[in-house]
């Protein structure tokens, strides 16, 4: 794949690439496992976007691997846990920062009536703090609730 991203600088020389798997666990289980390489700075494969100098940077590894389990506890209830590790963070200057990073996170969901899902998540990213990535914070706690109508 091909892209080209003008608001983040990102070149069109670079690819990426992504495998996974997906496979249902007993009844009401599904575990996700992927895989990403990246030959630079892309959008696609895995991404992290991070505040970086007062602004929202987009960073890139150069290989990231991805793990998830979801589990329906009931009819209306799902809960799921996921994790994730990147290495090599290339900036959007297509420049490799040599950083690894790592994310967990976990949510329930919960659908009381048809077409109408309530989630809550909470997600952790940790960035090398011997990096070059120049950040106040390279850890970060992310809390999102979500109500979506689907018509």
């Amino acid at each position: 794949m091909l892209a080209y991203d003008e608001a983040n600088d990102v070149g069109s020389e670079e690819f990426g690439l992504k495998l996974g798997l997906n496979a249902d666990i007993g009844a009401n289980g599904n575990l996700i496992v992927q895989g990403y390489y990246a030959s630079g700075a892309t959008v696609y494969g895995a991404t992290i976007e991070k505040e970086v100098g007062g602004s929202d940077s987009l960073f890139t590894p150069e290989w990231s691997i991805l793990a998830g389990y979801n589990q329906d506890v009931t009819s209306e209830v799902q809960v799921y846990v996921n994790g994730q590790y990147f290495s090599d963070l290339y900036s959007a200057a297509n420049s490799n920062t040599g950083a690894n990073a790592w994310s967990i996170g976990a949510g329930v969901g919960w659908e009381p009536v048809n077409n109408f899902k309530v989630t809550a998540e909470a997600d952790y990213l940790d960035i090398d703090a011997s990096s070059g990535i120049d950040s106040d914070d390279l850890e970060e706690w992310r809390f999102v609730v979500e109500l979506r109508r689907d018509f």
